[in-house]
């Protein structure tokens, strides 16, 4: 379980842990952080609007990542996202449900 494993951050305030879609948790926050994992809804069109609601989110230099990019949903997604702004693929790993990585260029 997540809050297990990050009990003593969690507990100084370093992490917090929200259990919503992110579009709804990420609204208005403004850039604050320095990276997002993404669970996403594994659907395209929810997947480029959650990955839009998380590079709103992250200071620049930051990163994004997220699981499941074995799905061509997710594959599209972050390939439409990447065509559309700054952000650009920089790795995907090989197990099972492939994780991916994006930073921003320039």
């Amino acid at each position: 379980c997540v809050v297990r494993r990050f009990i003593l951050p969690i507990q100084a305030a370093k992490v917090v842990t929200v259990r919503q879609s992110c579009i709804r948790a990420l609204a208005g926050l403004g850039r604050i952080f320095n990276w997002i994992y993404l669970d996403t809804f594994q659907m395209y069109p929810d997947t480029l609007l959650e990955l839009r609601a998380c590079a709103a989110s992250i200071l620049p230099g930051g990163q994004l990542a997220g699981h499941d990019f074995d799905l061509e949903p997710v594959q599209r997604a972050v390939t439409e996202f990447c065509a559309e702004t700054n952000w650009r693929l920089r790795c995907v790993t090989a197990e099972g449900s492939m994780s991916f990585l994006l930073s921003q260029s320039g």
